[in-house]
């Protein structure tokens, strides 16, 4: 058994935690924005795979209190570095430091740097070269007062990078984030989903993805465990088989719908490149025009930021968003992102639960309305 760190989005943690208990971590506790638990070499190939609100899944190779650089020195030197890589391959070292003892990054890089490089040139008379850019070995440490952690990246670049997305803008929301939403929500896939100003398509996918059993990172084709030392193939290639064999396609109900054109052709194009077309309806429509109240339903929507010419809210837009909702969507639930406590003012709606989330630096809330389907004095009685 080895301790993981899995991390996430401030507010996801919790949801987090659950996707790693139904995979059969073990010993899991919370952190700041990250998860850590126990669990053997095929739980974090599963997590890699499986997990939708995780960021990375790192390895802990070494957790010690140190005073002074040297300790930090000897402790990285016990490390058996050729268990992990060899000296042909080239490493990258992260630093996130909260200490006044070691307030310098650059001293801490080259502190781990030296320790590796002397157990391989002691080891074979050579030593590995660092590569900033594309390392083979991702290595993160992790500083906090005098506590220092050690940890191995195994999953290379991010998992929001699921391989479906040919384009983005800086408005379009992170895969894990829409997933994170879909789980705040309580959205099951057995209830009519709708999308409106689906942007690149980000949520409508990531629910598609969730309906039809596919596990987030099956089109990745590369993850930082595949250049480790002891990499088994066999057990991945088991891995990457079941989860094909746990692929779905039964009924589903998932509209989205987006006003502008290009922006929907790029949502269709991710769809498409997720083997997912059959499972969105798309539609290049007005959410304040064209109505969708034909069913029960849950609604999960970020907010688009409306501004007029002084930079001031468009009130207007925000009230008839919530006036929309109101009078088309009764009995329905809507879950809403929102960057602004008066942009959730101008809804005039009552959230039955909030949750603080940031969206890229953007700090937002996830609010989640009922809206009722008899007058507001039988509005208790009416909860979905």
């Amino acid at each position: 058994m080895k301790t993981y760190i899995a991390k996430t989005f401030h507010g996801l943690e919790e949801v987090l935690a659950q996707e790693l208990e139904i995979l059969g971590a073990n010993n899991i506790s919370y952190l700041r924005r990250a998860i850590r638990f126990d669990g053997d070499q095929a739980l974090m190939y599963a997590t890699n795979l499986y997990v939708r609100t995780a960021l990375q899944i790192l390895e802990e190779l070494v957790s010690f209190e140190a005073e002074t650089l040297e300790e930090i020195y000897e402790h990285a030197s016990k490390i058996e570095w050729n268990s992990i890589m060899n000296v042909k391959q080239t490493f990258s070292i992260e630093v996130v430091a909260h200490s006044k003892t070691f307030s310098r990054n650059n001293l801490l890089i080259l502190k781990l740097k030296d320790a590796i490089a002397d157990y391989f040139r002691e080891s074979t008379g050579k030593r590995p070269s660092v590569d900033l850019d594309n390392p083979d070995i991702n290595l993160h440490m992790y500083v906090h007062d005098n506590q220092v952690s050690i940890l191995l990246n195994t999953s290379g670049s991010q998992l929001f990078k699921r391989n479906y997305k040919t384009e983005s803008n800086a408005n379009d929301i992170n895969e894990v984030l829409a997933a994170g939403l879909l789980a705040l929500s309580g959205w099951t896939p057995d209830v009519p989903l709708y999308n409106p100003y689906c942007g690149n398509g980000t949520i409508a996918i990531e629910a598609a993805m969730i309906a039809t059993n596919m596990a987030p990172g099956l089109l990745r084709t590369h993850y930082g465990f595949m250049n480790f030392a002891n990499y088994d193939d066999d057990l991945w290639q088991d891995t990457i088989n079941q989860a094909i064999t746990q692929c779905t396609r039964s009924a589903i109900n998932i509209v989205a719908t987006e006003l502008h054109e290009p922006t929907l052709q790029i949502a269709k194009n991710n769809a498409r490149n997720a083997r997912l077309t059959d499972t969105i309806i798309f539609r290049n429509d007005d959410f304040l025009v064209n109505k969708y109240p034909h069913e029960k339903g849950s609604l999960i929507m970020d907010m688009p930021v409306k501004l007029l010419d002084d930079d001031q809210e468009d009130v207007e837009f925000y009230t008839q968003v919530g006036e929309t909702l109101k009078k088309f969507y009764k009995g329905s639930t809507a879950s809403i992102l929102i960057y602004s406590e008066q942009t959730s003012k101008y809804l005039e709606l009552k959230p039955a639960a909030r949750y603080s989330l940031f969206n890229g630096n953007l700090k937002c809330n996830f609010q989640k309305y009922y809206l009722y389907q008899q007058s507001k004095n039988e509005q208790t009685a009416n909860l979905l």
